[in-house]
């Protein structure tokens, strides 16, 4: 590719699919699903605590999210009296 050329003019060979945010992102979200503390995905990574803290935030929702469905599902969770309820919304 050329200075000139654009990258819609490129050949698609030099096109990359991925950018390394991307795979660095979905790296670290990977290690959090796999277990690992933010201490060891930044060591691996190279990445700063606050950046291992911000890019699963999302996915780190969706794992809690399905804990919690999972839960409920088993019965962990027991529901409220309806006088426990009465006593929230007043």
């Amino acid at each position: 590719m050329s200075a000139k050329t654009t990258p819609a003019q490129a050949p698609a060979a030099c096109v990359l699919a991925y950018s390394f945010h991307g795979l660095r992102k979905n790296a670290v979200c990977y290690l959090a699903e796999l277990g690992l503390s933010e201490d060891e995905i930044g060591i691996i990574c190279a990445l700063t605590p606050a950046t291992v803290r911000h890019y699963p935030k999302r996915k780190n929702n969706l794992m809690i999210a399905q804990g919690i469905a999972l839960r409920v599902a088993r019965g962990d969770v027991l529901p409220l009296k309806w006088e426990q309820m009465q006593r929230c919304t007043k």
